[in-house]
């Protein structure tokens, strides 16, 4: 399955349609800084057969050095401080998306409905790209970022379960996605707990997201590949561990420090409808 476009923000063209089918971000506001995961209630975990883990990553979007926005819903006191203040850049792909490019984004702004709320009221903007291609998400706030053509090892979503390992050759190096944890059964079927996934590159090992139990849902890896330009290998995951919503989260090689393969710059959380 590949991974569907999802057309976010930047500059405004015009600003003047529903919830999407299924994500919305809409009740979401700048200064929330709480990330929704399942309750210990939401699931039946069996049996201790990993070391137990906690939720990673934590974080408020305002502590993280860089903005994401995507194809969805917003109330202008959301979206409105970030368009002005940020110049946005866009990952874009063809129609068959196999082709992908960083570039200075261009977009327009339609009035629309809250999702799940009143039809008759059109308050809120929906983020709508402009250019030929679709765009997977927009980020802003970096000036390592240039205008570039992406190389891409996979745009279609990815798990990878407890136990196993997928190694991926990129540049000459070799990268190691690797997760720990347990798979448990119960009457809901299998499901993993106590889940780590890790990113192995030059003998450095790097935790990219953890949840000890899920509720309907599992870690994704959603796109890879060079977005940053810099040679080096960089993630867009799906962090939820909830089957209500889905977490965002940008991890760039250029942000990385010593000891890190990448570092998480950006995360924006959208919820179903």
């Amino acid at each position: 399955m590949k991974l569907k476009p999802f057309i976010a923000a930047v500059s405004i063209v015009s600003i003047f349609s529903s919830c999407s089918s299924n994500l919305s971000t809409a009740e979401l506001s700048p200064a929330d800084s709480s990330i929704e995961h399942a309750s210990i209630s939401d699931v039946v975990i069996e049996k201790d057969s990993a070391e137990k883990v906690d939720f990673y990553p934590v974080y408020s979007e305002d502590s993280l050095p860089l903005k994401m926005l995507l194809n969805d819903v917003y109330s202008d006191a959301e979206l409105m401080p970030l368009i002005r203040k940020y110049n946005w850049w866009a990952l874009e792909t063809d129609s068959s998306e196999t082709n992908f490019n960083l570039v200075k984004a261009n977009v327009k702004l339609e009035r629309t409905s809250e999702p799940m709320g009143d039809e008759k009221d059109s308050s809120w903007l929906q983020i709508i790209n402009t250019n030929t291609m679709s765009a997977i998400f927009y980020v802003a706030g970096s000036n390592k970022i240039k205008p570039h053509k992406v190389n891409t090892v996979s745009n279609s979503p990815i798990r990878i379960m407890p136990g196993e390992k997928k190694v991926i050759n990129f540049n000459n190096e070799a990268y190691t996605l690797k997760a720990t944890g347990s798979l448990d059964s119960n009457q809901y079927g299998i499901h993993a707990s106590n889940y780590s996934l890790f990113i192995e590159n030059a003998g450095i090992s790097t935790l990219l997201s953890s949840a000890p139990y899920f509720d309907d849902a599992m870690i994704e890896i959603l796109f890879i590949g060079d977005i940053d330009g810099d040679g080096k290998l960089d993630f867009l995951i799906d962090n939820s561990n909830k089957y209500s919503y889905r977490e965002y989260c940008l991890y760039l090689s250029s942000y990385a420090t010593n000891g890190e393969c990448v570092r998480l710059v950006a995360g924006k959380q959208t919820m179903g409808c």
